[in-house]
């Protein structure tokens, strides 16, 4: 099965994927970590593994060469989550559209890609005042589905919008509105449109997973479980939904109070 590797791989131009080996694999892994980081490595360790796993799976390969790779330690940087004074005044200066698409992500905690799915047949019940959001991060990358209830201010944001959304004939909640060749279609990316709320806003630039982000911490500071904040963001597990909260360690505030020197050693 001949596979189109390119230059970027060091094999040539044209290899037959049964030929590779586990020395090439951790060749190539080993001059990203050189070239780019030890994180790109292991992102293209990831990547690669799944390609594998797929082509034994659709194909009859039999030997994935990345499985005997080795997985680099890295430090892992920490992520942008905007402090609660910087995501007010991007809502302060976001008109009332602007504001029911903001609301969309700080009202769910959802992924980019779950609010652009939305429908308003399928996704949104206002009688009922619940919402459904679908992801594929599955085994079998099959979408998956779950309904949620409504927030008063959800409810609220998706009403007004229901109501005097600009293209009435979309079956999709938020479609591009622009005159262009994306017009009436729902949105894949909407790049500029966090970063244009910054500007205004005249805060350090932030993006849709930061949202998420902050729906976290924002969650975990009102004193919600770990447990509860994992539901809400739909982590398969409570380890990756304590990457997501800043102030995890809020319970222990406390405690460590009473080792102040004041106390201590108070007569």
């Amino acid at each position: 099965m001949p596979l189109q590797m390119q230059d970027k791989f060091g094999w040539g131009s044209e290899v037959v994927v049964s030929e590779i080996t586990p020395e090439q694999a951790q060749h190539y892994l080993d001059s990203q970590a050189i070239k780019r980081s030890a994180n790109a490595s292991n992102k293209d360790r990831k990547n690669l593994l799944a390609m594998w796993s797929k082509g034994i799976k659709l194909f009859g390969i039999k030997d994935n060469p990345f499985a005997s790779t080795e997985h680099r330690s890295h430090d892992r940087q920490p992520q942008c989550t905007p402090p609660n004074k910087d995501v007010l005044k991007v809502l302060m200066v976001a008109t009332r559209k602007e504001r029911v698409f903001l609301d969309a992500y700080l009202q769910t905690g959802a992924r980019r890609s779950e609010i652009f799915r939305w429908t308003w047949v399928d996704d949104i019940n206002f009688e009922r005042r619940e919402y459904r959001l679908g992801t594929r991060k599955t085994s079998d990358g099959s979408l998956q589905h779950e309904w949620f209830p409504m927030s008063d201010d959800l409810y609220e944001s998706l009403k007004w919008w229901w109501e005097n959304r600009t293209i009435k004939d979309s079956p999709y909640v938020f479609t591009d509105d622009q005159k262009g060749p994306h017009y009436g279609k729902p949105y894949t990316s909407r790049r500029k449109f966090m970063s244009g709320l910054c500007k205004r806003a005249e805060v350090k630039a932030f993006g849709f997973h930061a949202l998420r982000r902050f729906v976290a911490s924002l969650l975990a500071d009102s004193g919600k479980s770990t447990n509860a904040i994992r539901r809400v963001l739909r982590h398969k597990n409570v380890s990756t939904t304590e990457l997501y909260i800043q102030n995890v360690n809020n319970d222990l505030k406390e405690t460590m109070r009473a080792l102040s020197f004041d106390k201590l050693f108070k007569p």
